[in-house]
């Protein structure tokens, strides 16, 4: 009403004989009323029960909503719509969101919203100070808070950045590298994998796989692991064909395998439950995919095999483990034109690098290898035993699970049983107060591993381990390729099935892999090629996970063209560079313990 009256002066003195003075005063009427508009304007857009929120600050978690959506933050990358939703949650609540506030709260931690600032509370369990509560070490003492354990997401002294990032989300899959590891099978597989202009002509591929998702290796003391089920899944639906008849044709080979067979175990995962360290239904599935993907680029497309179709035309190897031994059937049930196990044998590697003496033409033997990982590996666990936020975060989960501190496994072993909760979608593990193990500190975990990872990497000790411990594999992939392109080998396709601690050292030799642990299912394949222009040359491309990577590899850098790098360069890593850390010696020298004076 006061401003309808104001707003009537104005016009009405305005329309009458106009002077400066009546002007001056138009003008500050108007910017009273313009002030006391704004001011009531306001006040109507303040959120209740929850001072100090404006709508501007809605208007910037629409700006922050726009960025995720166009792909300016990595936390929404890669991700299905679902765990995207998750991880905006906690967004919203740090741009003062009230449903968003409203649907963070959970068993554990209250979050709620002061003066823009978010902030986490610990829950009271039963009028009982909580255990945790006690022992964390990032309080807060403002006036008001007596009594209370609250701590400042945003105080850089005690917080990392992947406790900000995530605190308040509780789906665990919606951290981008617990997601990126768990690599569940909800859509195809997608890679680079086969993509060759004109001119090129696919001559054949060796492809290095880790096992699919597997049982936990180890425990938490006196905590049993979650149930899994290590039974293949029929009912998932993919667009594959004969998917549906997998089992069936698994059920019969299994009577009618290979006579040169050795491995004791089921071709596929039948139990109801796991045991420790076995595939489970889901680790099948994603072989189950990446077979499929690798039909479609290099059988239909290439025509990889010459027709009719033969098992001589593929060599595979797997470690003596039921993970890898059947990972690499899922594999090749959907990759293979036709899979029979009758003809087709799987000859088993005794040793993770898949050394083989007949074809590498040395003694496998090398006792310096455990010397080299021994040292690199204290090497890099010395940084973490001073690690600050390691130990915090060490210390909140000793707390869930009443254990001391030293008593926990080491970091990769915490990771490795965690991530069977949260790769199968089940609630992280919580103790009898309630205080459970969330997102954000398993992220904060991740984060850790990958920092140690880094530090691996980089050392001198590592690089000899990884080098020396691979040389025979790249040894045996070169020698093929050169028969290759002197058409003298049959076989098309070589598959090697191992582990993570196959496939990092593999990487760290290419200059790859950065320390990173592997995600389930991780594949190497390094594609030969020949080309006419016009004398016939060869090529090589190498992916990792689909992703081109051949002109980041450490023999190719500035030397690869249009994605493609030419053999000769990897046959002299082989015979010479791969080994220059040893001074020039022999694998066989370089395998010898160094003496001591």
């Amino acid at each position: 009403m006061l401003v309808t009256r104001c707003f009537h002066y104005a016009v009405s003195h305005t329309m009458g004989r106009c002077s400066l003075r009546r002007l001056v005063v138009v003008i500050a009427t108007l910017s009273v009323m313009a002030t006391i508009t704004f001011f009531i304007y306001s006040l109507s857009l303040d959120s209740p029960g929850l001072p100090g929120i404006k709508q501007g600050q809605l208007v910037k978690l629409r700006a922050r909503q726009r960025q995720l959506e166009e792909g300016m933050t990595p936390l929404m990358e890669k991700h299905e719509s679902a765990d995207s939703d998750q991880a905006l949650l906690f967004h919203h609540a740090q741009e003062g969101n009230v449903e968003g506030f409203k649907s963070i709260r959970n068993k554990n931690f209250d979050v709620r919203i002061m003066n823009s600032n978010v902030v986490r509370e610990k829950t009271p369990s039963k009028g009982k100070k909580s255990k945790l509560s006690e022992k964390m070490s990032w309080p807060d003492k403002r006036k008001g808070d007596k009594g209370r354990q609250v701590a400042k997401v945003h105080s850089p002294k005690h917080r990392s950045q992947r406790l900000d990032e995530f605190m308040g989300v509780t789906n665990p899959l919606a951290v981008p590298r617990i997601a990126e590891y768990c690599n569940i099978p909800v859509r195809e597989v997608r890679g680079r994998e086969g993509e060759a202009p004109p001119g090129y002509s696919l001559k054949s591929v060796y492809l290095i796989v880790r096992h699919g998702d597997r049982s936990p290796m180890g425990s938490f003391k006196n905590s049993p692991n979650p149930i899994l089920s290590c039974q293949h899944d029929s009912s998932k639906k993919f667009d594959i064909p004969n998917f549906d008849k997998f089992v069936s044709t698994m059920q019969y080979y299994q009577s009618h395998l290979h006579p040169g067979n050795t491995f004791p175990f089921h071709l596929y995962p039948r139990s109801q439950t796991c045991e420790s360290s076995e595939l489970t239904g889901q680790g099948s599935l994603q072989h189950l995919l990446t077979g499929w993907h690798l039909h479609e680029r290099y059988v239909q497309k290439w025509r990889l095999f010459s027709e009719p179709f033969s098992p001589s035309q593929v060599y595979v190897k797997s470690t003596g483990y039921s993970r890898t031994y059947q990972s690499a059937i899922a594999l090749l049930y959907t990759f293979l034109p036709a899979l029979n196990l009758t003809d087709l044998n799987i000859f088993r590697s005794d040793n993770l690098f898949f050394c083989s003496e007949k074809s590498f033409g040395h003694s496998c033997s090398c006792p310096v290898l455990k010397h080299y990982k021994k040292m690199s590996d204290g090497e890099a666990g010395a940084y973490d035993r001073n690690n600050t936020d390691l130990k915090r975060v060490r210390q909140y989960i000793a707390n869930v699970y009443n254990i001391k501190r030293q008593e926990l496994p080491w970091l990769w072993s915490m990771i490795d049983t965690l991530m069977a909760y949260a790769c199968h979608k089940i609630s992280l593990p919580c103790n009898k107060n309630n205080d459970c193990i969330e997102p954000s500190f398993l992220a904060e975990l991740w984060h850790q591993l990958d920092l140690h990872g880094a530090r691996l990497d980089e050392l001198d000790s590592y690089q000899k381990y990884a080098r020396l411990g691979i040389h025979p594999l790249l040894y045996e992939i070169k020698q093929h390729m050169v028969l290759t392109t002197k058409k003298k080998a049959k076989v098309k396709f070589v598959l090697y099935s191992g582990h993570d601690t196959t496939v990092s050292p593999l990487a760290t030799a290419l200059g790859i892999g950065h320390g990173r642990w592997p995600k389930y299912a991780t594949r190497i394949a390094f594609e030969l090629y020949s080309r006419e222009e016009p004398k016939k040359h060869h090529f090589l491309r190498i992916l990792m996970n689909g992703e081109d990577v051949t002109s980041r590899v450490s023999f190719c850098k500035g030397q690869a063209k249009s994605g493609f790098c030419k053999l000769k360069y990897f046959v002299e890593f082989v015979q010479k560079e791969n080994l220059s850390l040893f001074n020039g010696k022999t694998y066989a020298q370089a395998c010898e313990m160094p003496t001591t004076h």
